[in-house]
């Protein structure tokens, strides 16, 4: 063995006599802590005093707790205030209810007028229509018959005649006449009513 390895075998011994040297005071402390064995007292004897406490014993002592009171039991939470307010909101929304109702009724209402004034009004303009065009079918017929009468007279008459009408009567009659018999009535009439009749024929003719 070298006597480089002497350091180490000696820690090593040094530990386990310091092992063996704790563990021989444990058992001693623990021999020491352990209570003695009292002698069994003789009858008439007088008792034997209590063992005075050493210090670093312990001694245990019975704790005495004072009993739990009962938790108390929760009230209900219903203040006089709280209720009267609830029951004022309870009023209002009542009253704004009733206030809706009230409200969808009449526009309910406002909307069977409505409806029935729509009716009123498209019957109305139904039976409008059918009189416009019915005086439009007689506008037309009376159109054709003044043609008629026109057609029969000398041009130089029916210029006459045709030169004291309104420019859109004038215009109908002469559509409804024959583009011949047109142009021999125009001849007889001055230039500046031709030219009137001519560019109404050709607006009415788009």
């Amino acid at each position: 063995m070298s006597w480089r390895g002497t350091p180490i075998w000696f820690a090593l011994g040094l530990v386990l006599a310091l092992g063996k040297l704790a563990v021989g005071g444990m058992e001693a402390w623990g021999k020491a802590d352990r209570p003695r064995a009292q002698p069994p007292s003789m009858p008439g004897a007088p008792a034997a005093s209590k063992p005075a406490s050493t210090p670093g014993r312990t001694v245990k002592r019975k704790v005495v707790r004072a009993p739990l009171e009962p938790w108390p039991v929760p009230q209900p939470f219903c203040a006089p205030e709280m209720a009267a307010r609830i029951k004022q909101r309870e009023a209002q929304l009542k009253e704004r209810e009733e206030a809706l109702q009230l409200r969808e009724k009449r526009l309910a209402e406002a909307e069977r007028e409505a409806k029935a004034l729509a009716d009123t009004l498209q019957a109305q303009l139904a039976a409008l229509d059918e009189k416009l065009a019915a005086l439009a079918k007689m506008r037309t017929k009376r159109i054709k018959r003044l043609a008629a009468v026109y057609a029969s007279m000398s041009p130089k008459a029916a210029a006459a005649a045709i030169a004291r009408m309104d420019l859109d009567t004038a215009v109908q009659v002469l559509f409804a006449m024959e583009e011949r018999r047109v142009g021999k009535i125009l001849s007889e009439l001055p230039p500046k009513i031709v030219v009137r009749l001519t560019r109404g024929m050709a607006r009415a003719a788009r």
